[in-house]
């Protein structure tokens, strides 16, 4: 109970802190955990009309909670500018700077703790709150777990149109992590000056930078919590279905060599290290994405410790091909999937990276079905599953099960 109410206090701060200043208006909480919590505020212009949406994010005052939302800044400013990842922004009001309160040592801050009769005393309005704070772009769709709970609830298959779209979403966010821009000046592609990337630069498409060697980062912590849904857009790619972006760089770090609990074949791999272990990640996501019916937990690891065996035969050799895969039986043997997507689901999650498919040829595969793919190749499908995948029923289902949903039903559209 007391640490309950210590982080409700923890949370009031920041809020208190942010919405004293003319410009911000607070909107509402977004979450509030052990390590931290997250708050939507708007910006105004001058003139007090609208700016834009953004989150707070704040640490609990724990020296773990702070080094990770330091951790996280770091690798989101040299994330910054890639167009699947959320941007960070820079704010004077948002410090990584504060120690978790700065009148206290550890010894007294853990007193403090247990002192239940000093938890809620008044703090001057203008006073910074006591913990790193940072300030980030406003993903407004909810996360892909909530969408797959709609889905599981109701009974409903994600159609493969969608999965391939998910997929090269979330194919691109590895590209952006194995290529990423660095906050450096990037000559891009449409442009024949160099560019320094801030928070204001337009978002650039993550691509392979050929002879350029792989950075090894992972995010730490693949799972649907940590994919959000942005709105629909004109892009061909993005005009059926939301884009997806990654968050929680808490936990990010360079990967080395192999770690147990991990897939084998890790340490031969060198600089591709990161990236292997990121494409299993992907591989964990598009699973529960694929088995609706039958992986229930939104958040739930879905690996048990076994590997399945399956056989491909190679379209080039022709030699069958045995795939040791952490894949559950409901995913091998789903028959609503393209045979094609389901290999590939697979083969992301083979258990020696060896037998991984390449960054790039995912890439390749996924971008190829996203922009060739039609509700035609699957009328071979049951009659509701193939009216699912045509035009009008994605954009059916995207506005039912993601933009018309309740979870975050505040208006923060509101101008």
């Amino acid at each position: 109970m007391a640490s309950q109410i210590l982080q409700l206090k923890h949370q009031w701060d920041v809020r208190n802190y942010f919405s004293s200043r003319p410009h911000f208006k607070y909107v509402t909480s977004v979450g509030l955990d052990n390590h931290g919590g997250a708050l939507l505020f708007k910006e105004l212009m001058n003139d007090g009309s609208f700016r834009r949406n953004f989150i707070v994010k704040f640490s609990l005052g724990t020296d773990d909670s702070d080094d990770q939302l330091r951790n996280e800044a770091g690798w989101l400013r040299r994330l910054r500018g890639c167009e699947h990842i959320v941007r960070l922004f820079d704010m004077e009001e948002a410090s990584l700077l504060l120690p978790s309160d700065p009148r206290l040592s550890r010894s007294e801050r853990v007193r403090e703790r247990l002192d239940m009769r000093r938890i809620f005393r008044p703090r001057p309005r203008e006073r910074r709150p006591t913990r790193p704070t940072i300030a980030m772009e406003y993903v407004p769709s909810g996360t892909v777990g909530q969408w797959r709970f709609r889905m599981s609830r109701a009974k409903r298959r994600f159609p493969n149109r969608v999965l391939w779209n998910i997929f090269l979403c979330l194919i691109r966010q590895c590209v952006a992590m194995a290529y990423p821009p660095d906050g450096r000046i990037l000559r891009l592609e449409d442009d024949k000056e160099d560019t320094l990337i801030d928070e204001n630069t337009p978002a650039w498409r993550e691509r392979i930078l050929a002879g350029v060697k792989p950075f090894t980062l992972i995010q730490g912590s693949p799972h649907l919590a940590n994919v959000l849904i942005d709105n629909i857009t004109s892009e061909d790619e993005h005009r059926l279905v939301p884009m997806i972006k990654l968050i929680d760089f808490g936990r990010g770090q360079e990967q080395g060599t192999s770690e147990l609990g991990y897939p084998d074949g890790m340490s031969m791999f060198g600089d591709e290290n990161g990236i292997r272990r990121n494409i299993w990640g992907v591989g964990r996501i598009m699973q529960q994405l694929a088995c609706t019916a039958t992986i229930p937990q939104e958040n739930s690891s879905t690996y048990d410790g076994s590997r399945q065996v399956v056989t491909f035969t190679s379209p080039v050799t022709g030699i069958d091909e045995d795939i040791y895969t952490e894949a559950v039986p409901a995913l091998i043997s789903n028959i609503f999937l393209e045979p094609r997507l389901r290999e590939m689901i697979i083969r992301c999650l083979a258990w020696s990276y060896i037998q991984q498919p390449l960054l790039h040829d995912i890439l390749e595969t996924c971008e190829n079905m996203v922009r060739t793919r039609t509700a035609q190749h699957y009328d071979i499908l049951p009659d509701e599953d193939a009216v699912a995948e045509t035009d009008e029923g994605i954009k059916k289902l995207v506005q039912e099960m993601v933009l018309d949903s309740d979870v975050m039903d505040f208006n923060v559209r509101a101008r």
